[in-house]
């Protein structure tokens, strides 16, 4: 009797787990899971999106030579040196300001360095006196920027213009050009070959020749002799 009662007991707990969980617990679960796949897919698309952002390309705002726009001196291509005067046209409808710039022509970083800014518009005429001297020799771009009032710009760039102030100008050798030659007769006349003629000079009393040396070897050996004869002879005398 005792373990039909437990039987009963542990089967009533087990009905009411089950069905505890399956009200109360499986809700919370389902509720779980759906904020899980919310935040995974709030996360793929905020990956989406950020990989998309860098390939959207936004409006240029700029318009290439519009509106009258340009630079006429110096030209495409021209070389330049020493303090240019930049002629050109900034007039325009709405005109706020103009901005002259250069960057340097090789190299794909498009860095501009201001030369000047206007708040004065020009048509046809000066637009600055750019010193050329303050920059090292190459290749540069020039550029010529109009503000409107609307916000709106408008420029006109020179692709190349080259400085060459220290670079020395490199002049074209003339072709070598074959000239014939007729061959001439040359007349040889016959020069005179110098005589040298010695100089007689007076003879040194002090000179010694080789006769004198000889007289006086002879005269020492027979003075030599002579003593050593009297040496002797005196040596003999005393004795006796």
């Amino acid at each position: 009797m005792t373990s039909f009662r437990l039987h009963v007991k542990l089967s009533c707990y087990r009905l009411f787990v089950i069905d505890h969980c399956r009200k109360v617990i499986e809700p919370e679960v389902r509720c779980l899971a759906k904020k899980l796949m919310w935040k995974r897919k709030y996360l793929i698309n905020l990956i989406v999106a950020i990989m998309t952002s860098s390939a959207i390309q936004l409006p240029d705002l700029v318009m290439q030579s519009s509106q009258g726009v340009s630079i006429t001196s110096p030209v495409e291509g021209e070389v330049i040196a020493g303090v240019v005067e930049i002629i050109g046209t900034s007039e325009i409808a709405g005109f706020a300001q103009s901005e002259l710039a250069f960057s340097n022509s090789i190299g794909s970083i498009d860095t501009w360095f201001p030369i000047s800014k206007s708040s004065d518009s020009v048509e046809d005429d000066l637009i600055y006196s750019w010193d050329t001297t303050l920059i090292t020799d190459g290749d540069y771009r020039l550029r010529l920027r109009v503000f409107s009032e609307d916000s709106s710009i408008s420029e006109f760039v020179i692709s190349i213009i080259t400085i060459q102030n220290y670079t020395p100008t490199t002049v074209p050798s003339p072709s070598s050009t074959s000239v014939f030659l007729e061959p001439t007769a040359t007349r040889f006349s016959p020069t005179e070959t110098p005589v040298l003629i010695p100089t007689v000079l007076p003879k040194n009393p002090l000179a010694l020749s080789t006769s004198d040396l000889a007289k006086s070897l002879i005269y020492g050996i027979l003075i030599i002799f002579g003593l050593i004869g009297i040496s002797s002879i005196y040596s003999r005398w005393q004795r006796k």
